[in-house]
């Protein structure tokens, strides 16, 4: 801890923290409009990801096993997830106080702080759309991994030409993340327009006719049988889903710079 710092109590360094994230406060004269607010809230939430989603160290076992690479993979899925959900609690915590700012602004009018409003919203929302994609691939992931775990025969590995070949693996396997996090979360697309009527219609047709021809035999049963209820959710549901793939498509086609 910095000379500067070590006198104070943790609630005043956090304190000190939350007032130079600030983002609103610190818009001043011209700069106070609403494409800046909303490219500087990009580039914090952005540079905040970028640093939360890096796994930095793997951890090398004194005694190593042949599990070693699956105890790992769990491991690293974990770690995100886990940063997930600190990262969520964080930015609600965070949105709160931006939102503060921007209501006690006597500078600015009413309909002006809806707009601001809105774009603070909206960022949020948007970054916790992509954690969500996240958390749900490795959530699934890790139940075939635990699966395989509980499987395993553990047995001790004493060469070191095979513990340095596993942990080799386990240091690609922690940068596959890295970069996965990287891709989907640390970038500056908004999935938001996704979710635009306008935008589905003319950019998503093709899943709307995918959405029917995987789910012909069960829309036309619902159709025959008059069944309204059910053919709305069966292709509702359907259709949410090949939505949610498409928009995990866009954000993994999208090139990321890899994290060292």
């Amino acid at each position: 801890m910095s000379k500067k710092l070590k006198n104070f109590s943790l609630a005043e360094i956090k304190k000190e923290r939350d007032e130079k994230a600030k983002i609103y406060n610190k818009l001043k004269g011209n700069s106070k409009n609403e494409e800046t607010y909303k490219q500087k809230l990009t580039d914090f939430i952005i540079d905040y990801c970028s640093n939360v989603f890096n796994i930095k160290d793997v951890q090398h076992d004194l005694w190593c096993g042949s599990d070693y690479n699956i105890k790992r993979a769990i491991e690293f899925r974990n770690t995100m997830i886990i940063a997930i959900a600190n990262t969520k609690s964080y930015f609600k915590s965070y949105k709160i106080r931006e939102k503060k700012d921007i209501n006690l602004d006597t500078e600015i009018t009413q309909s002006t702080k809806k707009s601001f409003n809105k774009i603070l919203d909206d960022a949020f929302k948007n970054v916790n759309q992509k954690m969500d994609i996240v958390k749900e691939k490795f959530s699934d992931e890790l139940i075939d991994l635990r699966n395989n775990y509980k499987k395993h025969k553990y047995e001790n590995v004493e060469e070191k030409k095979i513990i340095d070949e596993m942990q080799t693996k386990a240091n690609q396997t922690k940068q596959e993340i890295n970069n996965y996090c990287y891709k989907i979360i640390c970038n500056n697309i908004d999935i938001l327009k996704l979710d635009n009527l306008r935008q589905l219609t003319n950019t998503y047709s093709s899943i709307v006719a995918r959405t029917l021809t995987e789910n012909l035999e069960a829309i036309n049963n619902a159709i025959a049988n008059s069944n309204d209820d059910e053919l709305a959710y069966i292709f509702i549901s359907a259709f949410n889903q090949n939505v949610k793939l498409e928009k995990k498509r866009v954000l993994e086609s999208t090139q990321s710079t890899n994290i060292m």
